[in-house]
């Protein structure tokens, strides 16, 4: 617990079902991983066990995460996909993760880049991130459960199977100040750009270009849309609805 990882490279590391179940590259609680890159490295449930595994690149308890790179990461399972969470990622209560940039990463299960598990008076704090070409079934970027705060982000070209190709809230999140656009899902039931199927916030925002089954889809479910630029537009307070000419 606690402590300080500052310039250092954590690659390449595999953490399986009855070695670890938590962070395939680093394991952080109430500490802080800085400037550090954080790649190659995986999470593993193989063997026909029913436990979970969470964060491929890396676990972060009521840690920091600052401007690192995290890149390549997967948490998987062959045993069922729906046991593996945070390709990138697995961020706690009170977790503030800023400055970083993650591409590449993949969850069998859900949250490509970030699973974000907040408690209420605890929010998990995501600032100034950037999030491309990461995958998951749900949230193909970010899947945040509860009590999650994006700020000033970018999340770009990222791919799930089933709904929130760009962010799968769950409840009681807020996204503000961000750019989330060119995110698809493979299905045409649900938003690929933030889908929300739970009462969460979206303001001052970009919304373009995501894709369902190649048709426009940028926002759906239960969301309050404030002062946000929406392609094809969105029913809210203060938004600028574009068309598509």
């Amino acid at each position: 617990q606690g402590g300080l990882v500052d310039r250092c490279v954590i690659t390449n590391n595999l953490a399986s079902y009855g070695s670890a179940t938590w962070g395939g590259g680093a394991y952080v609680n109430f500490g802080t991983l800085e400037n550090c890159e954080i790649s190659g490295n995986m999470m593993t449930q193989d063997n026909g066990g029913s436990y979970y595994i969470w964060g491929g690149g890396a676990y972060l308890l009521e840690g920091v995460m600052r401007n690192c790179n995290i890149h390549d990461n997967s948490s998987k399972s062959s045993a069922s996909y729906s046991m593996a969470y945070a390709g990138g990622v697995y961020a706690g209560r009170n977790a503030l993760i800023e400055n970083c940039v993650f591409k590449g990463n993949e969850a069998s299960y859900v949250g490509g880049a970030v699973y974000s598990y907040g408690e209420s008076g605890n929010n998990v704090n995501i600032t100034n991130c950037r999030f491309e070409n990461n995958k998951a079934y749900y949230g193909g970027a970010l899947y945040t459960e509860y009590y999650t705060d994006i700020v000033d982000g970018v999340v770009a070209n990222n791919y799930s199977t089933s709904a929130g190709g760009g962010i799968y809230a769950n409840s009681s999140n807020h996204i503000v100040n961000a750019t989330i656009v060119n995110n698809a899902i493979s299905e045409s039931s649900y938003a690929a750009g933030i889908y929300c199927p739970n009462s969460n916030t979206v303001e001052n925002s970009v919304v373009w270009g995501n894709r369902s089954a190649g048709i426009n889809s940028n926002i759906g479910g239960y969301v309050t849309v404030r002062y946000t630029a929406v392609e094809g537009g969105y029913q809210g307070v203060g938004l600028t609805a574009v068309g598509i000419e």
